[in-house]
Order: structure tokens, then sequence, then C-alpha cells
């Protein structure tokens, strides 16, 4: 019971990261790529969601499910303390600020395109 509670607990950060990085896709990719990269982005996640289900199947073969849902739990939970002591991820501007040079893209005015900056 308390290896699921801990993975409920740990989706809470996670959940609200991904309202953020909605919020700066759409600030930060422009409006004629954005439907390409986010199928590219749902599609990877799509082909992922099988593997994963596949692992975590065989680790609860080999331990207990209740180990695995703790072991990933923790993993959560990790990556959420390094998002909250990382200190560049400190300073990142709020979600309104933040700019495509922010990540080091530029955007092409001619045709509306991404570029890395070199």
């Amino acid at each position: 019971m308390l290896a699921i509670s801990l993975y409920g607990l740990a989706w809470i950060p996670i959940g609200a990261i991904n309202v953020l990085f909605g919020a700066i896709n759409q600030s930060i990719i422009p409006n004629s790529m954005y439907g390409r990269i986010s199928s590219v982005t749902y599609s990877l996640s799509a082909i992922a969601m099988p593997f994963g289900s596949l692992l975590g199947g065989y680790l609860a073969e080999i331990f207990n499910s209740s180990i695995v849902f703790a072991c990933s739990s923790c993993g959560f939970i990790m990556i959420s303390i390094v998002w909250l002591l990382h200190p560049k991820l400190r300073k990142l501007p709020t979600v309104k600020e933040m700019k495509p040079e922010t990540f080091l893209i530029t955007v092409n005015k001619m045709n509306n395109t991404s570029l890395p900056m070199k």
C-alpha cells in the first residue's frame, strides 16, 4: 500500500511539469511547426508505452510488484528533486517570459521555422 501511495504522490509534480511544458511548447514553437513537433513527440511516447509495459511486467514477475512501484515512484521523486535543486533549472524565466532564444533556438521569420543557434 505504501508503494502505491508513493507512486501516486510522485505524479503530482510530474503533472504540474507537463502543464508547464505544454505552455512552453506553445509559446516557443512556431505555429507552422507545432503540429509536426507535437505529432513526433506523441508518436514517440506511444511507441515507448508498450516497451515500458513489457519491462514493468517482466520486473514484476522477477520481483514483487510492490517493489517495482516503489522503485518507479522513487525515480519520479528523484526527477522532481533534480528539477527543484538544479541551479540552471531554478533560474529559468517564467513561461510568459520565455522566448526561443532561451533554448538557443532562432526563428527564421521568412518561413517561420526554427533553427538551432550556432
